[in-house]
Formats: C-alpha cells, sequence, structure tokens
C-alpha cells in the first residue's frame, strides 16, 4: 500500500490551493505525487485526470512509473493512440504532450476535475493558462484542481518564480518568497497583470526529505555546469539557466536609477520580449572617450558587468 515518504509529499496531497507548483531539487519524487495526487479520487467513477510531458519521450518515462503506482489499484492500461489508465470505478487518468501553444487547441473538448504538469518550466504561461479553461467537471463530490511540479529553470522558470514564488528565491530568500505551503489569493498572470480567482501555493520539494536514492545521487547533481547544479541539488532560483541571461544573478542587480545614465550618454540598447512582455534588455553605454561601461538592464533593474 502507497504512501507518502516525506513531509512534503503529504502537504502536497494535503494542500487545498486550487493551483499548486511542487518544486525543488532533482529527487525530491515530485512526479511521484503528482502520479498519486491524480488517482486520489480513483473509486469516482467520473474522476476524468490528465497529466502533461513536453514531449513523447518524457511521456514514455512516466508511463513506467505509473506501471509501479497504479497497477496495484486495479488499473489497466491502454497505450497509443490514447495512452490512458482505466480504474475498475471508471475513472481515468490520461497521459499527453505538449510542446508547442498551439498544441494546446488539441485538448480544449474535454473536461478535467484534475490536470497536471510534470516538469512544467518545460511549458509556457500561455499552455498552462489556457488549459486551465477545461478544469472542470458535472460531479461536485470531484475537488477541481491544477498541480504543477518542477526543478527550477528552463524556457518557464521566469514567470513560475514570479506566479508562484513572488518573486523570489525560496532557498536564498525566504523571507520574500512564498511560505510553504502557505495559499494566497492576490496572483496574477505574468504577462498582463490579469488577476488569477483561483488560490496558489508553493510547497518545496528537498533531496535531503528521504534516503531512498543512492549515497552519491547528490554528488552526482553537484558536479553538473553553471546554475543547474544549484538548481537541481538545492532548488535554487537564484540563477535560472534557459531564462533570460544565464550569468544573471541577484547579486548583479541594482536599481536603474544608481548607474547614472542619461539621454546624452551614446549607448546601443537591444530588447527581448521574451515570453508575452517587454522582459530584458542589454546596454551598452559611452560616457566619454576614455569611459566606457558595460550595463545589462533586465526588467527595469540595471546589471553593472564591469569592462572597459
Amino acid at each position: 500500500h502507497w504512501r507518502p515518504a516525506t513531509a512534503a509529499q503529504k502537504a502536497a496531497l494535503d494542500s487545498e490551493a486550487d493551483i499548486l507548483l511542487f518544486g525543488g531539487s532533482a529527487g525530491s519524487l515530485k512526479t511521484e505525487t503528482m502520479l498519486m495526487d491524480a488517482v486520489q479520487e480513483y473509486q469516482n467513477p467520473n474522476l476524468r485526470a490528465i497529466v502533461f510531458r513536453s514531449s513523447f519521450v518524457e511521456m514514455t518515462d512516466i508511463i513506467d512509473k505509473t506501471r509501479r503506482l497504479y497497477t496495484p489499484l486495479g488499473g489497466v492500461f491502454v497505450g497509443s493512440p490514447k495512452w490512458t489508465w482505466t480504474f475498475p470505478s471508471g475513472a481515468t487518468v490520461r497521459f499527453a504532450y505538449m510542446k508547442t501553444d498551439d498544441d494546446v487547441w488539441k485538448y480544449l473538448g474535454p473536461r478535467y476535475s484534475f490536470i497536471g504538469f510534470d516538469e512544467s518550466t518545460l511549458h509556457t504561461e500561455k499552455q498552462i493558462r489556457n488549459i486551465l479553461g477545461r478544469l472542470s467537471a458535472t460531479d461536485p463530490n470531484l475537488r477541481l484542481r491544477m498541480r504543477l511540479t518542477s526543478n527550477p529553470g528552463n524556457v518557464g522558470a521566469a514567470w513560475h518564480q514570479s506566479l508562484f514564488l513572488r518573486g523570489h528565491c525560496p532557498v536564498h530568500n525566504q523571507r520574500d518568497a512564498a511560505q510553504p505551503g502557505q495559499i494566497y489569493s492576490d496572483r496574477f498572470w505574468p504577462s498582463d497583470g490579469e488577476a488569477i480567482p483561483f488560490s496558489i501555493a508553493f510547497i518545496p520539494g528537498k533531496l535531503s526529505d528521504h534516503n531512498l536514492l543512492d549515497a552519491n545521487y547528490a554528488k552526482r547533481l553537484h558536479m553538473m555546469s553553471g546554475g543547474a547544479a544549484a538548481a537541481m541539488e538545492q532548488g535554487c532560483w537564484c540563477t535560472l539557466e534557459g531564462a533570460y541571461f544565464p550569468f544573471v544573478h541577484a547579486g548583479l542587480v541594482r536599481p536603474l536609477a544608481d548607474a547614472g545614465v542619461e539621454w546624452l550618454h551614446n549607448h546601443f540598447l537591444s530588447i527581448d520580449y521574451g515570453y508575452g512582455k517587454s522582459s530584458s534588455s542589454v546596454g551598452l553605454y559611452v560616457r566619454g572617450p576614455a569611459e566606457t561601461d558595460r550595463k545589462s538592464v533586465v526588467e527595469g533593474k540595471s546589471v553593472d558587468l564591469g569592462g572597459r
């Protein structure tokens, strides 16, 4: 009989938030938690759950995990093209992959009482935001919820951090980041600032929460390059590989007003519109014939990169 192996797993399964991100270090049992959350109501014949991943290869990997978890519950699996587990009650859990924003339109027909995204930072805000419209059920006994799991990093890291973590790293800025498990009702979509009429929560998962993996697992994570090591080993969101500029971290950022940039300075400015808004820019400002300062600006803040 399966039961949660960590306090974080149990907190995620018990969370009353409408939309929950269970994210953190690698090896924190995030995928398993989502898979078991999807079948909490497997004895209800009206349960219709769907879990997304970003590619076909990743979906086949997650199916391997469900064989261990769902078979004891009496589930029967049907592969391509349905990719669905069906339980004796008639409840179903479907698995699907969503690579691009256009893929959303393939899934806007049926209603689902549970929607999950495994490794959700591989997905854009648009994908998750649009599929949220299919979170619905005619059975009032079903609890409607969306669940996301991910490590820090990848293309969706910036909007995840803004929405779920209140813009801060939960490892190195616990005071200002979202508090673990706390439910917030004041959040908005990062791309356009539209208020979200659903409750939001974040629960961090840590490798140190359990001892189910081999002793050298953490050492191998530590050997990863760049910001990936801190992201995977600690669940750190300070340096987000694949989002904006990988060399930027909180210690480099200072207010643009402190840079002393004026309209009369010769300058070159490049803007990256990012994922739905003007997200970042890089500027080179020349103050005089003998002084050249390289500046980077990220969301209205200046980063001094040094150099002459």
